[in-house]
């Protein structure tokens, strides 16, 4: 059980199956996977009052998430991983709004797949990052789906990743 402020449980990625119990308090709580990560929708299973899935500084996570994790309360997923691709799948169980904040990765694009997804998917990413890297997004069946780009230079251009993205209705 978190505390009521703002916690981050830090979990290697064989800790986290269905069998563990994590019961977030107030405010906003965090999983961070300490290592290279693959997490599935089941590990969600006993999982409440927790809305943040991310990993440790350039840690790779790939993510699968459905019912169990919307209703764990996930409501964003933070990437990491500067030198490998981090991939999140949103499937159809998932209808809950939900962010994902791509990583600041110079080498390797970020795969966002939300093809089953039926609600709001809202991608943060960096115009640096959509050019450094060709990331893969592809929205949901909604229309609602929006890629939310920080530009940090003047007269910043994004130049490449746009033509890698598919379903996304508003930039």
């Amino acid at each position: 059980t978190l505390g009521d402020g703002t916690d981050k449980l830090n979990i290697a990625t064989l800790n986290f199956t269905s069998l563990d119990t994590v019961a977030g308090g107030d405010g906003t709580d965090t999983i961070s996977m300490s290592n290279d990560a693959t997490v599935i929708d089941l590990s969600f299973t006993n999982v409440t009052g927790v809305e943040t899935l991310t990993a440790g500084t350039n840690i790779n996570l790939t993510a699968t998430l459905g019912a169990l994790a919307m209703a764990s309360g996930i409501t964003t997923v933070t990437l990491t991983d500067t030198g490998a691709a981090n991939t999140v799948t949103i499937g159809a169980g998932f209808t809950s709004a939900l962010g994902v904040t791509l990583s600041s990765d110079a080498t390797a694009g970020d795969v966002v797949n939300a093809t089953a997804y039926t609600g709001t998917l809202t991608i943060n990413a960096s115009a640096a990052n959509l050019n450094n890297t060709a990331s893969t997004i592809t929205g949901g069946t909604g229309t609602s789906d929006e890629l939310k780009v920080t530009v940090t230079a003047a007269n910043e251009a994004i130049t490449t990743g746009i033509s890698a993205m598919t379903a996304v209705e508003k930039i």
